[in-house]
């Protein structure tokens, strides 16, 4: 399995993990690189010195979502260095000088899950 798709895989698993770990708002650094997606709800979130992740629950259909993100983050100068189907699901990365942002979108019975992370 290619390094990158490892590096996705796990931080999507910790995302859906990271509930223990919830903060009660967006973090802020990942507020400044990545917007909320519109009408998402928070679901957890964590910030800490290595960077900041957070799980996002919508009603959008998944296509929504990598278009809002994809449009967002090259919009702010992130090259888009993956996106990795698995089966329904989709993983994207992308990169900026030391930075990555990696986001997993899933479909789920309700909408679309977004798990989001920053690394510095």
């Amino acid at each position: 399995m290619p390094c990158h798709l490892r590096t996705l895989l796990l931080s999507a698993l910790m995302l859906f993990t990271a509930n223990c770990f919830a903060a009660t708002a967006y973090p802020s650094d990942l507020a400044r690189e990545v917007p909320l997606f519109p009408q998402a709800q928070l679901d957890s979130a964590s910030q800490d010195a290595q960077g900041a992740n957070a799980v996002l629950n919508t009603t959008s259909p998944l296509e929504q979502a990598i278009r809002f993100y994809s449009e967002k983050l090259t919009g702010k100068g992130w090259k888009q260095t993956a996106d990795i189907a698995m089966g329904a699901a989709r993983a994207l990365e992308f990169k900026r000088g030391k930075s990555s942002i990696s986001i997993s979108i899933v479909p789920t019975s309700a909408g679309t899950t977004i798990a989001l992370t920053l690394n510095r």
